[in-house]
């Protein structure tokens, strides 16, 4: 199967998502689910060229290794790794953009009530600051010496300081509804 095919799988599976969200002789959870997967698919292929989509296999896996990353990172050249930074930032700008993004999961229910398999291919936000954080240590001294890509770069790193941000706001705004919860169920009783 070519680069090109596998894109037409994920938009196919795009379509079938979105069709089954307007379905209204479905149960409301598969509704629910079928909305959910056609939204994470369709971040998945907007603006993501057919090889970039490729590499959401790699980054939607589970098995990415950071010691092994790191080792296959090392053997890239140059235009390479300039673009897997750009793949890289646009997925943070992705997250950023679509905050709902960040909550990608690696849960079975796509794939088995939908029985959509490339829900469990698209790349978590973990992974993808995990792998951005791997190429800036891996070839430091390729951002020093070249400062065409050093605005990417830091837009990259602009991106995930601001995610960081978020995420912690977003955890103290949960820590407070869970202490309100409690405190209404103390109250109840």
């Amino acid at each position: 199967m070519g680069m090109v095919d596998l894109r037409k799988e994920w938009e196919k599976e795009a379509l079938y998502a979105m069709e089954k969200a307007t379905n209204v002789d479905i149960p409301k959870r598969v509704k629910f689910y079928a909305k959910e997967a056609a939204f994470f698919l369709m971040v998945s292929l907007d603006g993501f060229t057919s090889n970039e989509v490729c590499l959401h296999y790699l980054f939607g896996s589970n098995n990415s290794d950071s010691l092994v990353l790191g080792s296959a990172i090392s053997k890239l050249d140059g235009s390479e790794l300039t673009s897997l930074v750009k793949y890289l930032v646009k997925w943070l700008e992705k997250y950023w953009n679509f905050p709902d993004a960040s909550r990608i999961p690696k849960l079975g229910k796509y794939t088995s009530v939908l029985h959509l398999k490339e829900c469990s291919n698209v790349p978590s936000i973990g992974s993808i600051l995990k792998a951005f954080g791997v190429v800036l240590d891996t070839n430091f001294s390729y951002w020093v010496l070249n400062p065409d890509i050093r605005d990417e770069i830091e837009k990259g790193e602009d991106l995930a300081h601001m995610l960081a941000l978020e995420s912690g706001f977003c955890a103290q705004v949960g820590e407070v509804i869970e202490q309100l919860k409690a405190k209404k169920d103390e109250e109840a009783k």
